[in-house]
């Protein structure tokens, strides 16, 4: 906001310096952006809080402050009208509001045998002063007294009004206008507009119509001051892609009180320097009346909030200094909160008011005297922390997506209000964003290694989407995603022997051969395995995708902080390396059984290290590789003991139906 200093010692003629002033007000109320010399006069530019907007976006709002904080009695303007005798305002110009939630209060005076004209030097300078470009003497005293005020105004001509009558009314969809600046606009419904007996003629609180705008030749004119609805001011101003001061005051909301008192200045101004005659009356519908708000104020809760004692008094003074209404009780005070402070509605507001006013700086610093307890400790945020760490441990990246989508199935959810009509229902798996993901780094590089954790909604017969917190990533192969997963078991404490691979059943996203269900002691806790190629063809991917996608709540619930330990091995380990010819049914986790079975005790682990299909194997075959590790807990191995063993083993595969590749 840009405030002028000349304007402001109108209100208040003994005013601190240009930059004391600038000072004061940053250290109690707003931050003063600059102090900058404009034609023999101080201009202050203002950062007015948005939660000030309301009252402050004005030179008397922000003299008002200044009053209240140097204890100087502000000099508030007033109207004095010679009305004319004659016919009544009722009988010349008829007003009806349709909707009062959008025009909570129209207030309007008829001014005749006005004299368009230049306005005088003063008055242009205070709108040059601030910004504002000089028009005629009509105009630029609607602007005055908003920049004044803070109460936005508009003057139409009232020879153009046909019928002599106004309807305010949302909109009809399709209608335009035509505004001031030009353009013509293609309205919707819920946008506030303003119509004669034959068109639309103001695009209301935002910009008047050209069809009825003050020209050189209007003699006589329809002063408006108004209160219209906040949010339809602003859905209208983002619709429309248009933004004025006017609008940029009614969509922080104003006080409704408002409207007549700048009614009144502005109509005292016009007769004195257009020379009008003022039409007995004022037009003021204003239904439902604001009522100050009332306020119980704890002397002692001052005390606490604040760490300080103010003496009652104080309180009382600093109080009524912002124009509040006090009433003492004892340890109590009733506030009646002027209307133009929309922002105060409960105490800790005037506890606000109240140190900003004494002063930050008087308030001494002391320790806070609290008692510190640990904060609990999230079990499962400290796992999604671990499995992370995990993950790009092993070389993987974290990514985050969008939980919006823009396609939906019919177990999708749509949302209501989206902030992108392209992105409109919320996702019920994390595989095709990431697949999305794959497809972009394809441009640049080889399969990335990346996962996410994330939400996806399900929907439900209950009022809110069921929420599944899901673990998803994309592996170079499928030896890889199930070495991942191991490890990630292990790291959450899960008994890898009660882990299962089985078939899948027909779901569109996976490969119906090349993909398994994973199990723990019998419960589903996702997927692991190639994406279904019809999916990869629709991505444009034309390789293929391997991905695992885990139920993370289900696994966290599964999961165990406790850890078994076993002694160091006293003897050690011989390792050998198998290669099996298999049919391509048969799984790896068949396999490992069998080694484990006929091994027995002294098989301590079976690793996979490769898998291999193409080139000199038979098809419908593939070729597994794999160390068995021996090891016994009483003694070391001897070669004829483990290759008796690895006979057995070998015989047991080919039974299975397996091949022993020699080297």
């Amino acid at each position: 906001m840009t405030i002028s200093y000349n304007w402001l010692k109108e209100y208040l003629p003994r005013l601190p310096k240009p930059a004391k002033l600038a000072e004061l007000l940053t250290l109690h109320s707003f931050e003063v952006e600059r102090v900058s010399k404009v034609a023999g006069d101080w201009v202050l530019e203002i950062d007015v809080l948005p939660n000030r907007a309301h009252d402050c976006l004005s030179h008397l709002g922000i003299a008002r402050e200044i009053a209240a904080l140097t204890g100087n009695k502000l000099k508030m303007p007033k109207a004095k009208i010679d009305e004319e005798r004659g016919e009544r305002i009722e009988s010349l110009l008829k007003v009806k509001i349709k909707d009062s939630k959008l025009c909570p209060r129209y207030t309007a005076r008829i001014i005749k045998e006005i004299k368009i004209k230049d306005s005088p030097v003063w008055l242009k300078k205070h709108l040059q002063a601030v910004g504002v470009r000089p028009i005629n003497n009509i105009v630029d005293i609607t602007n005055y007294l908003m920049l004044e005020t803070g109460q936005p105004m508009h003057a139409f001509d009232y020879d153009k009004i046909k019928g002599h009558q106004m309807t305010v009314r949302s909109a009809r969809l399709g209608e335009r206008v035509a505004t001031l600046d030009g353009q013509r606009h293609k309205l919707e419904p819920g946008i506030i507009v303003i119509e004669d007996e034959q068109k639309l003629i103001d695009l209301a609180g935002i910009m008047g119509g050209q069809n009825s705008q003050v020209s050189n030749q209007t003699k006589t004119v329809v002063l408006q001051a108004a209160n219209f609805d906040p949010l339809s001011i602003r859905r209208a101003c983002q619709k429309l892609s248009v933004r004025t001061d006017a609008s940029d005051r009614y969509e922080r909301e104003i006080d409704s009180h408002l409207a007549l008192f700048a009614l009144e200045g502005a109509t005292c101004l016009i007769q004195k320097l257009a020379g009008g005659k003022i039409v007995p009356g004022v037009l003021d519908i204003y239904p439902v009346k604001r009522k100050p708000a009332k306020i119980r104020l704890d002397l002692k809760e001052v005390e606490n909030l604040l760490g300080l004692q103010i003496p009652g008094q104080k309180i009382v003074n600093i109080l009524k200094s912002l124009e509040f209404k006090v009433k003492s009780g004892g340890e109590f005070l009733e506030i009646t909160v002027p209307t133009f402070r929309l922002d105060v509605t409960i105490p800790e507001d005037l506890i606000e008011e109240i140190a900003r006013i004494y002063g930050y700086e008087n308030i001494n610093s002391v320790s806070p005297r609290v008692e510190l307890n640990l904060p609990k400790q999230e079990e499962i945020l400290e796992r999604q922390d671990m499995v992370k760490d995990v993950l790009v441990g092993a070389g993987f990246t974290e990514v985050y997506n969008y939980s919006f989508v823009s396609q939906g199935d019919r177990l999708t959810l749509e949302l209501e209000n989206p902030t992108n009509l392209e992105q409109k229902y919320l996702r019920t798996s994390l595989i095709l964003n990431l697949l999305k993901n794959v497809k972009e780094n394809l441009k640049y590089s080889e399969i990335p290694r990346i996962f996410e954790l994330g939400q996806i909604y399900l929907a439900s017969q209950k009022k809110l989407p069921q929420e599944r917190k899901m673990l998803t990533g994309v592996a170079l192969d499928f030896a890889e995603a199930k070495g991942i997963i191991n490890l990630l078991f292990e790291k959450l404490g899960l008994d890898l022997s009660a882990v299962s691979y089985q078939s899948s059943d027909l779901n569109f996203l996976w490969h119906p051969t090349q993909s398994a269900i994973i199990k723990i002691a019998g419960q589903s806790v996702g997927r692991v395995g190639q994406i279904h190629p019809a999916v990869l063809a629709d991505l444009e991917i034309k390789q293929s995708i391997t991905v695992f996608d885990l139920d993370f709540e289900k696994l966290t619930k599964s999961a165990t902080s406790q850890r078994t330990y076993q002694p160091i091995p006293r003897y050690p380990s011989v390792t050998l390396d198998l290669a099996v010819l298999i049919d391509q049914k048969t799984t790896w986790q068949e396999i490992k059984e069998i080694v484990g079975r006929v091994g027995g005790k002294l098989v301590q682990k079976v690793e996979l290290f490769d898998l291999y299909q193409g080139e000199e194997i038979p098809q419908g075959k593939r070729s597994l590789a794999f160390h068995i590790i021996y090891r016994a807990k009483d003694k070391t191995l001897k070669d004829e003991e483990v290759n008796l063993i690895q006979a057995k083993i070998i015989k047991a595969l080919e039974k299975r139906g397996g091949q022993v590749r020699k080297k």
